[in-house]
């Protein structure tokens, strides 16, 4: 028998992570003699303050595409300013997934994988992993470029205002998921076609959103799901009680929040919790990297797992009553983004 979930409409004493531990700071935090916050929104504002501070003065240089493209992205953004995020995200994130497939797929389809790869490697770099910056006559370098400028010349990304460092952290991502498919531990007696390619457009899948995050990170959006999963975890219980860890209770609010108030995809979501599940994703040491691409499959695995879970359903039902008050917190935050010092109680 399935336990029963219950909301509670009140605060407990301690707040759980997106992780499922438990934050020591309480909750509720007073601001001023008479208003009192929860901590989740309070560190909310305080994120989407942040993230809107002008960065420290430093020379880098601007990527600049030409004059034709820039008129392709002033109609561009002339469509974008009546979608919301959501959709701008997803266009900008099948634009990369794209240009990925296009550019790798039929590379990678000649790979080896009894794991005599015909492909020139560079020596590994400070991560420690061997970066495949050649995959057969694909230069690695050379498509991060193209695909930062093919982004800008398609309105995807602003002319003249993506720094030139862009270019070798999308280089390094690509080389990352690159990685993970050449040191995939593929069974070639059964490991059919089918399944390869499926592999493969779910590993670009994930590539395509860190690269949109670095590209264009979503600063506001990120810290409104964290506090909707912070609130909401603090108030679901279960009958019978313990029926659920707090671990999996938090982790099945996070899905439920990722598409309740922002309706975003599974790709998108994975990587959420990928990052959350390893905290070294984005900064994978050699080791942990060797570790990651000897279990991708049973990673994947969990993750399918916990994205179709028995009672998503009814955590999506109990989000979804709620989602409007953040996506109001939302549109309230979008107000002071030219003047975020205003934010009040920051």
């Amino acid at each position: 028998m399935s336990p029963k979930i219950l909301f509670q409409n009140q605060f407990q004493n301690q707040s759980p992570s997106r992780s499922g531990k438990n934050l020591s700071t309480p909750p509720i935090v007073t601001v001023g003699p008479k208003t009192i916050l929860a901590l989740p929104i309070l560190t909310l504002l305080n994120k989407y303050q942040e993230s809107l501070r002008p960065p420290a003065e430093k020379e880098t240089t601007r990527i600049h595409v030409d004059e034709l493209a820039s008129k392709v992205a002033y109609l561009y953004e002339r469509i974008i300013k009546i979608i919301d995020w959501k959709e701008e995200n997803l266009l900008r994130r099948n634009a990369i997934e794209r240009f990925l497939k296009r550019n790798l797929i039929a590379e990678l389809s000649k790979v080896n994988f009894t794991g005599n790869a015909n492909m020139r490697s560079s020596q590994e770099d400070t991560a420690g992993f061997s970066p495949l910056r050649f995959i057969f006559k694909t230069n690695v370098a050379e498509i991060s470029e193209l695909l930062v400028r093919e982004l800008i010349r398609g309105g995807h990304l602003p002319n003249d205002e993506i720094g030139q460092e862009k270019i070798p952290a999308v280089q390094k991502i690509v080389e990352k998921y690159l990685y993970l498919i050449k040191n995939a531990p593929f069974d070639t007696s059964s490991f059919v076609f089918k399944k390869r390619v499926n592999f493969y457009n779910w590993i670009l899948e994930i590539a395509a959103c860190e690269i949109e995050e670095v590209l264009s990170p979503p600063f506001k959006e990120n810290a409104l799901m964290e506090a909707m999963t912070l609130l909401m975890a603090e108030r679901i219980r279960f009958v019978p009680e313990n029926s659920l860890s707090e671990e999996e209770k938090v982790l099945q609010t996070n899905i439920a929040v990722h598409r309740t108030l922002f309706d975003l995809d599974e790709a998108i979501i994975a990587y959420h919790l990928l990052k959350d599940r390893f905290p070294q994703w984005t900064e994978p040491p050699a080791a942990f990297l060797g570790e990651i691409a000897k279990n991708i499959f049973s990673v994947q695995k969990s993750l399918e797992n916990d994205l179709h879970h028995l009672l998503g359903r009814e955590f999506f039902n109990l989000c979804e009553k709620t989602d409007t008050v953040f996506t109001v917190i939302g549109d309230i935050l979008d107000n002071y983004q030219k003047e975020p010092e205003k934010l009040p109680f920051v």
